[in-house]
């Protein structure tokens, strides 16, 4: 184990709560982002940003054993604490790794379609198999089978293509995960005052409201919080926080795709 992962194990240990915050580094490893597979579509988005919406579904399917790895030597460490991941991460593969109601998403994902259509339709039938058509002919398209343009989108009554509901589609619908959001900020408010370790991983300047600045302030109000900040470029802390943070200057899911631990 490296010296930067057995650094936040101990604290973990010596923690009674752990927030958990992943950032956009988790939606798909360093390796995977070179693949020529993966850049195709990358490069086909560029030229089509519309449809930018399947990305939380290409970084799922594209999970690969070191993103899993680093899922799992996260996860190990936490088991049996008292901890709440809160994600920026479009990539839900790592909820199966987290006890059951401690996460929330709110940028979305892949998990259902704009308007719920994966989960309440009237005609269920017929909806369930747009739904099965689609997601048959995304796998073709994830595979280099088909075209982007050949993929069955499904359609609502007024013929809009409906995206999967996170924050790369248009008019992005927050109310999936409100529920979620006010179950975490329920939880959070027991932090105070408590010994707390804060794991900032992987977390840019695209969504720093959801808990780069949060985590900020509570290492700063709370005097029994400590924070680490993992980062392949934006690993500085503040000033205000420095004597109770450590800044990691590492992409965060290789820090944690430790194959020796």
């Amino acid at each position: 184990m490296n010296t930067y992962l057995a650094d936040i194990k101990k604290k973990i240990e010596e923690s009674e709560l752990i927030v958990v915050g992943l950032g956009e580094e988790w939606n798909i490893s360093l390796t995977t982002r070179n693949d020529e597979r993966y850049q195709r579509i990358i490069n086909d988005l560029k030229d089509a940003q519309e449809y930018r919406w399947i990305l939380p579904y290409v970084y799922r399917i594209y999970t690969d054993e070191q993103l899993n790895q680093a899922y799992r030597n996260l996860f190990s460490m936490l088991e049996g604490k008292n901890y709440y991941v809160v994600a920026t991460t479009v990539n839900r593969s790592f909820m199966p790794y987290v006890k059951e109601g401690r996460a929330v998403m709110p940028c979305g994902s892949d998990f259902q379609l704009k308007d719920n259509t994966l989960t309440v339709c009237e005609e269920v039938k017929k909806t369930q198999r747009a739904v099965e058509d689609f997601i048959v002919s995304l796998d073709a398209y994830v595979k280099g089978e088909i075209l982007l343009t050949d993929i069955a989108f499904m359609h609502n009554e007024e013929g809009e293509i409906i995206p999967f509901n996170s924050v790369y589609s248009s008019n992005y619908n927050e109310e999936g995960y409100l529920a979620d959001w006010n179950k975490y900020m329920k939880w959070l408010q027991g932090t105070m005052n408590r010994k707390t370790c804060l794991l900032e991983l992987g977390a840019g300047l695209q969504f720093p409201s959801v808990f780069r600045f949060p985590f900020e302030k509570m290492a700063y109000f709370n005097q029994k919080a400590f924070c680490f900040r993992v980062h392949n470029s934006l690993y500085q802390v503040t000033e205000e926080m420095a004597d109770r943070s450590k800044s990691i200057p590492m992409h965060s899911v290789d820090l944690f795709a430790d194959f020796s631990m």
